[in-house]
């Protein structure tokens, strides 16, 4: 763990609540001190029990929270997706159900997708463009930056700047892995956490600060996270579940 890491994100606790999984999703919050007492919020979701889709404001003009996007109240889980413009335009790559909705845009970062497999992937924006095939091997696909972890290593520094963060990854079980740090934190402390503890071989980060947000209905409040309205949500449900 670098500097940075270190002293930004201490552990004090290992997982301070951990909660029975729904089918394909389980949650839990871990506990570290930076700066004070912080409870980071994790999702592991299963790709073979669960389908990951976007879902928008019902005016794709507009912004809303991610608990009133549509499907959010009877989800597994929801929670903010690609950074976007101040016309509530998303920023970058969006695939839903195998549909293109937004396409890859040339900009630092990378994109986390899922084949038609099931099978869960990151990859930087440019190996991303090289090697895959947009409409013939993505069901599901968001764009972000800056790519975090990549096969195992903390791609570079990111300095110390402290905001409120969303990623997603996977892990060496090849699960879904979510992380929604409520508090700020640095991105060099988050990729390590992730790496660390978590397992995580690739992080990918998401839209963060006021943005970042997260919605557990089974759990209710004490998985809740909430954020200012966003153009992007990402709703988690189980296979067949409308």
């Amino acid at each position: 763990m670098t500097g940075v890491g270190l002293s930004l994100f201490l552990l004090v606790g290992a997982v301070v609540c951990r909660v029975p999984p729904e089918p394909g999703v389980s949650f839990s919050r871990e506990a570290y001190a930076a700066l004070g007492f912080v409870k980071v919020h994790v999702l592991r979701i299963d790709p073979a029990a669960t389908e990951l889709t976007l879902v928008r404001p019902e005016d794709s003009d507009t912004l809303s929270s991610v608990a009133r996007m549509e499907g959010c109240d009877e989800s597994l889980a929801c929670f903010n997706g690609n950074f976007f413009e101040p016309d509530a335009t998303p920023l970058g790559l969006m695939v839903s159900g195998g549909k293109v909705l937004k396409p890859l845009r040339r900009m630092n970062g990378g994109v986390f997708w899922i084949d038609a497999e099931g099978r869960v992937h990151v990859h930087g924006r440019r190996e991303f463009a090289r090697k895959v095939k947009l409409k013939k091997d993505v069901q599901f696909g968001i764009q972000g930056r800056p790519l975090l972890v990549r096969e195992g290593k903390v791609l570079r520094d990111f300095g110390p700047d402290l905001s409120r963060r969303t990623a997603i990854g996977i892990d060496g079980d090849g699960l879904v892995v979510v992380i929604v740090a409520p508090f700020p934190t640095s991105l060099n402390a988050l990729a390590e956490f992730a790496r660390d503890r978590l397992g995580v071989t690739d992080l990918l980060n998401l839209d963060g600060g006021r943005s970042s947000q997260l919605v557990v209905p089974a759990e209710g409040d004490s998985a809740s996270v909430v954020g200012m309205p966003v153009a992007v949500g990402v709703r988690v449900r189980g296979k067949g579940q409308r």
